[in-house]
């Protein structure tokens, strides 16, 4: 090893012993867990009762201390999407039958993201998406994944439209944002800490940055 390498495991407060025991885990497998039991109240889980669980509401309303909501990373949604771009192999004639295309195209104007579809498919083609949707044309699909299009099989799954409301659609990071209002508000503000890959760091900084002010409008928080 490096001394970088051996300077890092004593940050770490790792001993080389321990680090190639780690390592003959990974070059030898994990043994399986044998369970005993599930898990029930009385063996493993706890019921508070309704005195507990209001002492802990009025003492976590009094805290000082600083609540802050942690959302986990949010990666591209390629993997969402990868029977998407199995329908873009097939022939006119494949499409026509495969179970994915007729779900997807029966199913098209329910999701979310379908308003923003159909805007930049017929901005782009000289025809509407529904007759599109009628042929089960992979130009579609297209425009749903590709960057001349949605681009959605490049973007994070927190800014892809996912639930559909009467006064429009919502991304995850929107959701987020509401249930941090919800319960991590303190004095007026709430603290949200998301883990963003670098390649997706602006265009979710400039999500967030879009949104929040009819938040803090609505809501009177920060």
């Amino acid at each position: 090893m490096t001394p970088a390498d051996l300077k890092q495991l004593a940050d770490e407060h790792i001993s080389e012993p321990q680090l190639s025991s780690q390592l003959d885990r990974f070059k030898k497998g994990f043994q399986p867990l044998t369970l005993s039991a599930a898990a029930t109240v009385g063996s493993g889980i706890l019921r508070l009762s309704e005195s507990e669980i209001q002492t802990l509401i009025t003492s976590y309303e009094k805290s000082t201390a600083q609540t802050l909501k942690f959302v986990p990373a949010s990666g591209a949604a390629s993997r969402m999407f990868k029977a998407m771009f199995a329908l873009l192999d097939l022939s006119g004639a494949e499409i026509q039958q495969d179970e994915t295309a007729v779900n997807f195209f029966g199913n098209l104007k329910d999701f979310a993201f379908f308003d923003d579809l159909k805007a930049r498919y017929e901005a782009k083609h000289a025809e509407s998406i529904e007759h599109a949707m009628q042929r089960k044309d992979k130009s579609v699909v297209q425009a749903l994944l590709q960057e001349k299009g949605l681009s959605y099989s490049s973007l994070p799954k927190g800014l892809l439209k996912f639930h559909k409301y009467e006064d429009g659609a919502k991304t995850p990071v929107q959701e987020h944002l509401t249930e941090g209002v919800a319960y991590a508000s303190q004095q007026g503000q709430v603290k949200i800490h998301f883990t963003v890959s670098p390649e997706h760091q602006e265009k979710f900084e400039a999500h967030v940055s879009e949104v929040t002010s009819s938040y803090q409008k609505d809501l009177q928080i920060e």
